[in-house]
């Protein structure tokens, strides 16, 4: 269905993708976060590469398609956003052929911080983390290049104003209807939740104070 409008967030990992994904899911319960089936054709390498433009966009069509799905009080009218791992980041512009009508958002953080972060998690050697950052910017470039909307977005900013970064990336103000959906998560969260920063689940709580 070419009508389809999900939110594909990008990243190159460690630049507040699942945070990101965490305050989305306050404004919408239509969300999911990496997608195996997705992860999995984007990880097949050359078979993938080399089948027909069509068979690639009908696999990539099908790996999302299901969740379009889901039951909602709402009537489908909210948005579905999927956060990818940084593998999909190879398949980007096959994305944008299966789904023209879709919003990206592409994360970055400070070089510095970046690397600081990526070291401690991963112990990349300097090299393989250099050639990560330019997959990153790379696929920005493509998608861009594919005349995709795509929002760069920096983590620096969501956590400076993550009200304003939710917004921003479904490109409308929080509705009422939203603000109970984040009550309701309130409810459900292990700590006590006094704004859409605090509706995060407790463990994605040390994302706030630490790199």
């Amino acid at each position: 269905d070419p009508a389809a409008q999900p939110l594909f967030i990008f990243s190159i990992g460690r630049t507040g993708s699942t945070l990101l994904d965490s305050l989305v899911r306050c404004a919408t319960p239509r969300a999911i976060s990496e997608p195996d089936t997705l992860t999995q054709l984007a990880g097949a390498g050359e078979p993938f590469g080399k089948a027909p433009a069509e068979e690639r966009r009908r696999l990539l069509w099908h790996s999302i398609s299901p969740f379009f799905r889901t039951q909602l009080d709402d009537g489908g009218a909210s948005m579905l956003s999927v956060k990818m791992r940084s593998q999909v980041n190879g398949v980007a512009t096959d994305l944008v052929d299966s789904f023209p009508r879709a919003r990206h958002v592409f994360m970055f953080r400070s070089r510095r911080e970046w690397a600081k972060s990526t070291f401690r998690v991963f112990n990349l050697p300097p090299q393989r983390a250099a050639g990560r950052l330019l997959q990153g910017v790379r696929t920005y470039d493509r998608l861009k290049a594919a005349k995709a909307e795509v929002v760069l977005l920096w983590y620096e900013d969501v956590v400076a104003d993550p009200k304003g970064a939710v917004a921003r990336i479904l490109d409308r103000k929080l509705t009422p209807e939203m603000d109970a959906r984040m009550q309701a998560r309130r409810r459900v969260s292990t700590t006590p939740c006094r704004g859409l920063r605090d509706c995060l689940p407790s463990r994605f709580s040390r994302l706030w104070r630490e790199s």
